[in-house]
């Protein structure tokens, strides 16, 4: 509320002071109006406002409106510079020459990068400006927009949400020795360590990583995951690190955030780093020394907080060995190393697993009836060896409870939805599970395997890497040497993840 009088003699107190009282207060309630209407615009922005006005006090600009998020930005009390001239803030020219030119020529931007020199500092910010100008209620000038790097990805990590939803309480099991590396795992998770999960195919690396962000400090900050071993090798680079505007033809106009900028503040996942080609390994490693990413057609380095949890199925040593993969980026990765055990290891929580499955399927279709697990299969559970582990058992659960109406999960239920050549059916005498129990015999195996001492069911991975280190990593010796045929062999090597 505002007012205004004009005090006057009597014999002067004609119309035309009337007149004129009312012409002010309509300038003042339009300039109010306007300052109101615009500031609760600028302020939708969640930004660091700064508006500056250049005709209020002639030779000088004045700072007519900020608020509490550009002193976060900048990093600076806020000491009453409201109504007081700009360059008590922010460094006259000749320092600032950009700033200062985009108020001087009213000029618009967006999302330009622009280091500010304050007294004491100089702070990288991310601005966007709005030029005004009316003449009639003498005000013009800029509204600027304050950002930086981590406050963007932080407004953009809200967008995408936390992709973390799995706990610890998720991961379930009884064996003691999974006991202690859930234990392991949650000390793990009050550090800001970079950590390596190693483990096969479906032992649950992708749970272990979501739990242990959502128990660190981190929970409520991004959790970021990507496939390396999914992702074509001509876009994996722009996806870890983004790229500038004008990078790619057809890319974004004004550029893409790359998967460490959306992550910062909180996790990023990286799903089987084995299969990063070497030259983005190289890449990857100044990132994690320098926490720092240059994003590509970039010309400067953009801070991010992350803590990298990384996670292969293959054998990273037989990588190194092979310079396949860099060892430098290995002990940086693996400050902390998590083996998660495949599901044959720990049989006594298969049955726990399965009956849990059966569960959480008949809830998510709407199945009353909760299937009973029959005594042929749980001994048919026990003797198979689960290659896939955890998902294999998962899977198949999901399958048999969806198909089948009856109340009882048997082992002809198992054997009708494995395939015969599975190497899960294989036990540990070599044999397959048929119908009467172990039968000689696996789905690929050729006559020069029966009787070998070393075939596809019983050879171990330990025997195999044994074998390429004595033959100097000459697969078909190895195989000789094994007794095994050469396309048993690979078909080994590829499920043991070695190739």
């Amino acid at each position: 509320p505002c007012g205004i009088a004009i005090i006057a003699p009597m014999e002067y107190a004609w119309d035309d002071y009337f007149a004129m009282v009312m012409g002010i207060s309509h300038d003042i309630m339009l300039n109010v109006q306007h300052k109101n209407i615009t500031t609760m615009y600028y302020e939708r922005s969640g930004k660091g406002l700064l508006v500056a006005d250049t005709m209020l006090v002639e030779g000088e600009t004045i700072l007519t409106y900020c608020n509490d998020e550009l002193f976060r930005v900048l990093g600076v009390r806020d000491q009453g510079y409201m109504g007081r001239p700009v360059s008590e803030l922010v460094c006259p020219l000749p320092d600032n020459a950009r700033f200062w030119d985009l108020i001087a020529n009213n000029k618009k931007v967006r999302e330009e990068y622009m280091p500010l020199k304050l007294k004491d500092r100089t702070v990288d910010c991310l601005v966007s400006t709005d030029a005004f100008r009316q003449p009639s209620i003498k005000t013009a000038g800029a509204v600027f927009y304050f950002t930086n790097d981590r406050k963007r990805s932080e407004e953009v990590s809200v967008r995408i949400a936390n992709g973390a939803v799995k706990t610890f309480s998720d991961v379930i099991g009884e064996d003691p020795a999974l006991k202690d590396v859930i234990r392991r795992a949650k000390r793990m998770a009050e550090t800001d360590s970079n950590i390596l999960i190693l483990g096969e195919s479906g032992t649950g690396k992708d749970v272990f990583a979501q739990a242990i962000h959502n128990a660190s400090a981190r929970r409520n900050k991004p959790f970021v995951a990507i496939n390396c071993g999914a992702i074509p090798r001509d876009l994996m680079e722009s996806e870890l690190f983004g790229y500038e505007a004008g990078t790619f033809t057809g890319g974004r106009k004004n550029g893409n955030m790359g998967k460490f900028e959306l992550a910062s503040g909180g996790t990023i996942f990286l799903d089987e780093i084995g299969e990063m080609p070497l030259d983005l390994q190289a890449k990857l490693l100044r990132v994690v020394e320098q926490k720092q990413v240059m994003r590509l057609g970039g010309l400067r380095q953009i801070n991010v907080d992350v803590k990298i949890i990384a996670a292969t199925n293959i054998d990273i040593w037989t990588m190194i060995y092979q310079r396949r993969f860099r060892e430098d980026l290995f002990y940086r990765l693996s400050t902390m190393r998590l083996h998660l055990m495949p599901l044959r290891e720990r049989k006594g929580d298969i049955l726990l697993l399965a009956n849990y499955f059966i569960r959480k399927v008949s809830e998510r279709i709407g199945r009353e009836e909760i299937m009973q697990i029959a005594p042929d299969a749980r001994e048919l559970m026990q003797q198979m060896e689960w290659r896939g582990n955890v998902r294999e058992l998962q899977n198949l659960i999901e399958c048999i409870v969806q198909l089948y109406p009856d109340d009882r999960l048997t082992a002809r239920h198992i054997r009708d939805n494995i395939v015969l050549s599975s190497p899960s059916i294989v036990t540990s005498d070599g044999g397959t599970l048929g119908d009467e129990g172990p039968v000689a015999g696996v789905g690929d195996r050729t006559p020069a395997d029966t009787g070998s001492a070393a075939n596809f069911g019983t050879v171990s991975r330990e025997e195999i890497l044994a074998a390429l280190a004595e033959c100097g990593n000459n697969r078909s010796k190895a195989a000789e040497q094994l007794g095994i045929p050469r396309r048993t062999f690979y078909r080994r090597l590829k499920e043991f993840g070695i190739i």
